[in-house]
């Protein structure tokens, strides 16, 4: 795959977060800025690196990551969640101590370098994988991409591991249920949340 430097630079743009915000495994929330291996949008397939994820807005992050595509062709009314499982997530706001250079996919970047279209807005990852192996290795000074939220279009940035421990700061997490606003997110979202803990 060939990334046209010329194109990758009109698309860095630097960037320094304030309250966005990273949901996690609840077993993870005393890391709050650990990555692992696994498969993602924009992980590594050879493991080469790892990356995080965080969202600007919460109904973001919480889509990306604890509701995905299980709602999918439902009528509002069949879409609920129980509220022990949202006790087995955790969130944090995520600050930046030093600005990223990030690649910016949120607009045409994309198509102007003439990515599979799957890369950015795809359920399946193999191409988001393949075009983030490459721009982590041809593209050193760059920390991660800022792309659209498939589910909700909120930007997301995925930062990878090089510029986690360098750039990123993180609050003490907190159980996701504890959230004030939680309900009122997930009604925005056509979600009812059931309180199966009583």
């Amino acid at each position: 795959m060939h990334l046209d430097p010329a194109v990758i630079s009109d698309l860095t743009r630097s960037v320094r977060p304030e309250r966005w915000v990273r949901v996690m495994p609840a077993r993870h929330k005393t890391t709050q800025l650990g990555a692992g291996f696994g498969s993602s949008r924009w992980s590594s397939p050879t493991d080469a690196f790892k990356v995080i994820y965080i969202g600007q807005e919460i109904d973001a992050s919480i889509s990306e990551t604890v509701i995905r595509d299980r709602f999918e062709a439902l009528p509002p009314t069949d879409r609920k969640l129980n509220l022990s499982e949202i006790t087995s997530w955790a969130i944090t706001e995520i600050r930046c101590q030093e600005t990223l250079k990030i690649l910016d996919l949120t607009g045409s970047g994309a198509f102007r370098l003439g990515l599979n279209t799957d890369a950015v807005g795809a359920r399946a990852h193999e191409a988001g994988q393949a075009f983030s192996e490459v721009l982590h290795a041809d593209f050193p000074d760059l920390d991660g991409i800022m792309y659209p939220s498939r589910l909700t279009r909120g930007r997301c940035i995925a930062v990878y591991d090089r510029s986690i421990k360098r750039c990123l700061e993180a609050d003490p997490a907190i159980g996701l249920e504890r959230v004030p606003s939680l309900g009122m997110i997930l009604s925005d979202l056509s979600i009812t949340l059931i309180d199966d803990l009583s």
